[in-house]
């Protein structure tokens, strides 16, 4: 047998499980929601939650790493082009970029507005309770039918 063989065997053999294990999980979702709604709910709830605070840490190491590398490449531009020379020529520069380039400006604007507290309520408030609502039901439409 070569190695491809083996790993072929050994998907084949996994996915087959899987498949069983999704075929007996789905039907006792179904009937666990029918029979006790709330605590399903409050499963949901929580999963979502736990994979919110997931993608927040992993977006926050991301923003860390992001900043190590832009002092990384600051330390580098120092070192290359002297310290003086960064500070008080290459930085102004760019901050001048930043502060009269209007698509620059037109974007910081646009991302101000959403991000906007009152903006943010509005469309979460309007948009999650209908699509929670309606999602919940199709879950339940679709898993009653099985």
């Amino acid at each position: 047998m070569t190695l491809s063989s083996i790993v072929f065997a050994i998907l084949q053999t996994f996915f087959y499980y899987f498949a069983y294990i999704l075929k007996c999980a789905v039907p006792l979702c179904a009937r666990t929601a029918r029979e006790h709604p709330v605590a399903t709910n409050i499963f949901g709830y929580v999963v979502a939650t736990y994979i919110l605070w997931k993608v927040f840490c992993h977006l926050l190491a991301t923003l860390r790493k992001l900043i190590y590398v832009a002092v990384a490449v600051l330390a580098v531009l120092a070192w290359i082009r002297g310290p003086h020379r960064v500070l008080f020529q290459d930085i102004p520069t760019i901050v001048h970029i930043f502060r009269t380039d209007a698509d620059i400006q037109q974007m910081w604007r646009d991302v101000q507005k959403y991000m906007h507290t009152s903006h943010l309520q509005r469309l979460v408030s309007a948009t999650a309770i209908s699509t929670l609502e309606e999602m919940r039901l199709q879950f339940l439409r679709v898993f009653s039918t099985l």
